[in-house]
């Protein structure tokens, strides 16, 4: 049996490695205004009307390093923005209110996005930040309506305030270790996002900014009906939860690995987390929870890969085996 699951890890990993990936041959048809900047130009203004904007790597023998404020601030008819791995920096409000932007693509270079950046794209249905961003602006994705996935970067220090407010349909994400300040409302009124996973890095966290919604009847805010958080205990997070009376899952009553979340570590488990891997890398949405993804994220890379199934099994033998 261990040896049959070993093989489909492998396997998922081959097939996985061997998917398709969409690359433009040509950036799209816009013409752009920019300003030199140290070690390249800066974009402030696009002019087009194709829904894809592939922002060029270089531009007019220059190297694409930034995306001013307001770039591309109310360009309605954009469907998919495919960001260079040459950017460093994304400006306050460039794409706001992007509404109908459903692809968002951001290159491995870019290391700063600004105030509201994001905010007012309804259409998005998820987020991808590399490891490369270490800092988000306040109102960043604010009111993109149909966000449901957010896969954070592992250096980024603070989810600032506002900055996933009023996501109404977010309902997977993981706060990373590197995290140790969670703004006030950075995720308020994230009514699908049930559970969230907070680490014991996080020592501050803002006025009504997880598992927080307003009531309209009492005009007063209110907890989210059946919200959970997760946390260690003598966390900030445990406090914060403790002081409002929102459920807590105390992490210590969970086995690391238990994907499943049935207070066993099986092969089911290994199984649970290959499958997840498959689903995500074939291009749909997370279905784990914050804690299942603290829980089977052995590598500690904060997401869920066939590595994880891989340790997840071992950790298994080794239960099994009594080493």
């Amino acid at each position: 049996m261990m040896k049959k699951i070993a093989a489909a890890i492998l396997s998922a990993v081959l097939a996985v490695s061997a998917l398709p990936v969409n690359r433009s041959s040509a950036a799209s048809d816009y013409q752009f205004s920019y300003v030199v900047v140290e070690g390249g130009i800066k974009i402030t203004e696009g002019v087009g009307s194709g829904e894809k904007l592939e922002i060029p790597s270089e531009y007019e023998g220059c190297t694409v390093v930034a995306i001013g404020d307001n770039a591309f601030d109310g360009m309605s008819g954009l469907t998919t923005v495919v960001i260079p791995d040459t950017v460093k920096s994304i400006g306050s409000k460039a794409f706001f209110s992007c509404s109908k932007l459903e692809s968002l693509t951001i290159g491995n270079g870019t290391t700063a996005i600004g105030d509201s950046a994001f905010s007012g794209c309804l259409s998005l249905d998820r987020v991808t930040l590399p490891d490369s961003v270490e800092t988000l602006g306040k109102n960043c994705f604010t009111g993109c309506l149909k966000l449901e996935s957010v896969r954070l970067s592992d250096n980024i220090k603070a989810v600032p305030e506002n900055c996933f407010s009023a996501c109404t349909s977010l309902a997977s994400l993981s706060i990373p270790d590197s995290v140790t300040v969670v703004g006030a409302n950075a995720f308020y009124s994230c009514g699908e996002l049930s559970m969230i996973y907070v680490p014991p890095t996080v020592t501050e966290i803002g006025d009504n900014s997880i598992g927080r919604r307003y009531d309209t009847i009492s005009a007063s805010f209110a907890n989210i009906s059946g919200f959970t958080i997760a946390c260690e205990k003598n966390s900030a997070a445990y406090t914060y939860a403790e002081e409002l009376g929102i459920t807590i899952a105390d992490t210590a009553d969970y086995i690391g690995g238990d994907a499943d979340l049935n207070g066993k570590l099986l092969t089911d488990d290994a199984l649970l987390v290959l499958d997840e891997y498959k689903s995500v890398a074939s291009g749909k949405l997370p279905s784990f929870s914050g804690l299942q993804v603290h829980l089977a994220d052995l590598d500690g890379d904060n997401s869920v890969t066939a590595i994880d199934a891989a340790l997840i099994l071992r950790k298994y033998s080794e239960t099994q085996s009594g080493t």
